[in-house]
């Protein structure tokens, strides 16, 4: 049953690509209940984005880092040195990255190498995709700040070696209001030599949602809502229900699906 579904209404697999996603943000700034199911709120945009790009190039060729993940899953220490190191990078327990370990996720990563670099957090439509510390922009509970281009050269990310990039790699920047702020145009620059074009970046002007279909399975007689949920799946990228901005990234990465799915 849920197999067809998402036959139906889910991604098609493509071929010849790696695939990074870095999120800095997975959890909503404005709801911060330890009991909530964690497929709620913006972590379930987040979920569903991350199974997305799963189903579209195969599992075996997305790496997740970032919040909510180690950098170095199932490595060893060979020193305390190292140990303390990893330990750094593990960010399995974290919502929010501040921007250093962003940068410290990057350059430690920086000798893999990958076709799509997606960089995934929440945004701000006055200053782009959000960092966690610093200026507080949603109340008491949370405080972000934009990216910070002194910061980003300091940490040496203005060195297009010091990111994991394949010739050509497209960078995805998945946060509300992206293409406002300083990250595109840092990215952009051709003093820094990190993205070859303006068109390898992708940026969002309104709201970065992913949407995806609970699975119920049950009697036709019994309404929807009261049926047993048995898996979810995510839309695929020009899914009628599906999100303007995801089926735009779509197009720009030349993804090969009909124009529109059944509902």
């Amino acid at each position: 049953m849920l197999a067809a579904v998402k036959a139906k209404n889910g991604a098609r697999r493509q071929n010849g690509a790696k695939i990074l996603v870095l999120v800095v943000a997975r959890a909503d700034f404005r709801h911060d209940d330890p009991h909530d199911d964690s497929i709620k709120g913006f972590n379930r945009t987040v979920t569903d984005y991350e199974v997305l790009l799963q189903d579209t190039y195969g599992a075996e060729n997305v790496t997740l880092r970032g919040a909510g993940y180690e950098t170095f899953p199932g490595l060893e220490p060979r020193s305390k040195g190292m140990a303390k190191y990893l330990q750094r990078l593990d960010f399995s327990g974290d919502k929010f990255l501040y921007q250093y370990e962003f940068a410290m996720l990057i350059r430690s990563i920086s000798r893999e190498k990958y076709d799509q670099i997606h960089i995934v957090g929440h945004g701000d439509p006055d200053v782009g995709l959000l960092f966690f510390g610093g200026r507080d922009l949603r109340g008491d509970i949370y405080a972000a700040v934009g990216f910070d281009e002194a910061k980003a050269k300091r940490a040496g990310l203005n060195k297009s070696e010091n990111w994991p990039m394949n010739p050509g790699c497209k960078i995805a920047l998945m946060a509300c209001g992206s293409a406002a702020g300083d990250f595109a145009g840092f990215l952009t620059n051709p003093d820094y030599d990190i993205a070859k074009v303006v068109g390898d970046v992708y940026t969002i002007y309104g709201d970065f949602l992913c949407e995806g279909k609970d699975v119920t399975f049950g009697p036709e007689e019994i309404p929807e809502e009261e049926r047993p949920r048995i898996g979810r799946i995510t839309l695929s990228w020009y899914h009628d229900k599906q999100y303007r901005c995801i089926s735009a990234l779509g197009e720009r990465l030349g993804i090969q699906e009909a124009s529109a799915k059944p509902r």
